[in-house]
């Protein structure tokens, strides 16, 4: 019997650093294509597949035509009566979230979906649109180890929680340093370093329309240095309401600036820090190693807004 070695992962290694986790989050991505498929995941799931070539094709035409586009690839373990594939096409922009299920019986059907009239619509009476928010917790293993062995247990305990539509397993997300990792959808929100205590907080503010500081990594609707700067802004307001700010001024330099507005007639402006990780581990199944910027607050400072 061997004794598994916990210092050998990098998610692990992340923990005990203590590395910030706010502006980790994938950056300025605000249109998602979530597609399942129960076929084997391999370390590029989406781009190495078994899908027909029509749906392939129509996948990658999709993402091209649409900027700031990703595809993630879903599953879970429950059974599931007949065939056909689940779709959700999320919208995360600052001001604009919006979130469409469908159920495609055949391929035949998916390829008929008109993605650019979903991307286009601004009305929440769409039929395919649903209010409630969508979970996704990274479990590819064979992009990372890190992902199964901390994503896993995360992704079963929520769907012991949530109707079996509400939450999925996915493809890689960004940041396998950082499992137990998960996205909130339409709300384009990360969380890192996820343990069973925190996922009733993630679900209950998540349904609110909130998010939780606690291993809140960003919001994909903003480059790495904004969501650090909206995770500092939060933090100092104690706001925790998704919609409570919005940027009006953004200055990317060593030491960044964001300016945020509230409703209530105040300006938030966010002075960064920068820190420069030249060799870190970001993936422990192949040993790989990436330079890393981190983000620390240098100072806050509220005003009216003029």
């Amino acid at each position: 019997m061997t004794t598994e070695n916990l210092s050998e992962f990098c998610a692990v290694q992340s923990v005990q650093t203590g590395e910030p986790l706010a502006g980790t989050a994938a950056d300025e991505t605000v249109i998602w294509l979530i597609l399942e498929y129960a076929g084997p995941w391999g370390a590029q799931a989406v781009e190495q597949n078994e899908l027909p070539t029509a749906v392939q094709a129509w996948l990658q035409a999709q993402t091209a035509a649409l900027p700031h586009s990703r595809v993630l690839f879903i599953r879970h373990e429950r059974e599931q009566a007949g065939s056909g594939r689940h779709f959700f096409v999320a919208i995360t922009r600052e001001s604009d979230q919006r979130l469409y299920s469908l159920f495609c019986a055949t391929d035949e059907a998916l390829l008929a979906v008109d993605v650019a009239e979903l991307v286009a619509d601004t009305a929440a009476q769409h039929p395919a649109y649903t209010a409630a928010p969508l979970f996704l917790v990274c479990t590819n293993g064979k992009r990372d180890q890190c992902c199964a062995k901390f994503g896993l247990p995360i992704y079963q305990q929520m769907a012991a929680e949530l109707p079996a539509e509400q939450v999925w397993q996915c493809t890689h997300i960004g940041g396998h340093r950082y499992a137990a990792t998960a996205v909130v959808l339409p709300h384009g929100v990360y969380y890192g370093q996820i343990s069973p205590s925190r996922v009733p907080a993630i679900i209950h503010a998540s349904q609110q329309g909130e998010v939780v500081a606690a291993g809140y990594r960003g919001r994909t609707c903003y480059a790495p240095a904004v969501q650090a700067a909206d995770y500092f802004v939060r933090q100092h307001t104690g706001q925790m309401r998704l919609g409570a700010f919005v940027v009006t001024a953004v200055e990317l330099s060593a030491e960044p600036c964001i300016e945020f507005a509230t409703a209530e007639g105040l300006t938030y402006t966010v002075q960064l820090r920068t820190e420069e990780v030249a060799n870190l581990l970001v993936g422990c199944s192949k040993q790989k190693y990436e330079a890393q910027t981190f983000f620390h607050l240098g100072a806050i400072e509220q005003t009216p807004n003029l």
